[in-house]
């Protein structure tokens, strides 16, 4: 595959699918966006130090952030970071599924017990989506195939080793 293509290929990637981008792609989201936002040159961004760009990044989020998200992100943050306290925290989530269950199991024999209701509207079938959801459905599944295919270009390769690119020869073009 051209090379070119296949930065093409990731960077459309990440750009359509962004929380399933590598700490790279992240690192260089953010340096972008120091750039722009500070007008400073990519070149002397990538020098400054990551916390500090990190924090800079943070808080401008959060200062333009609405009061609900701010909350949602506290309580994201304040979940338990070690692996005991996440099984506890999953063991309670668990005990909750099943009172959950059990409930639904009592009101679906209640409901069994009561005539019928006809429904009053038809249910969706898949001829009616949309054909432009289609496309792009088909667009991303195609994409991630061409990024399997990339890596699986790559990877007997460079064995052992991460993705890695090489930019300088892209000015040769």
């Amino acid at each position: 595959m051209d090379p070119v293509k296949a930065i093409r290929l990731i960077a459309l990637k990440n750009a359509l699918i962004p929380e399933e981008r590598d700490a790279e792609a992240n690192w260089r989201f953010l340096t972008r966006w120091y750039s722009r936002t500070y007008a400073t040159p990519l070149h002397e961004v990538v020098n400054l130090p990551k916390l500090d760009i990190l924090q800079v990044y943070y808080e401008n989020f959060y200062e333009n952030a609405e009061e609900a998200e701010l909350h949602n992100e506290l309580q994201e943050l304040l979940k338990p970071d070690n692996a005991v306290d996440r099984a506890l925290a999953k063991s309670k989530d668990e005990v909750g599924m099943e009172q959950l269950m059990k409930e639904t199991q009592e009101q679906n024999k209640k409901e069994k017990t009561k005539p019928e209701a006809k429904p009053t509207k038809k249910p969706l079938t898949p001829g009616k989506f949309n054909k432009a959801s289609k496309q792009m459905i088909d667009a991303v599944d195609k994409l991630g195939k061409a990024i399997t295919d990339i890596k699986k270009v790559v990877e007997p390769v460079t064995p052992g080793c991460e993705f890695q690119m090489n930019f300088d020869d892209l000015k040769d073009l």
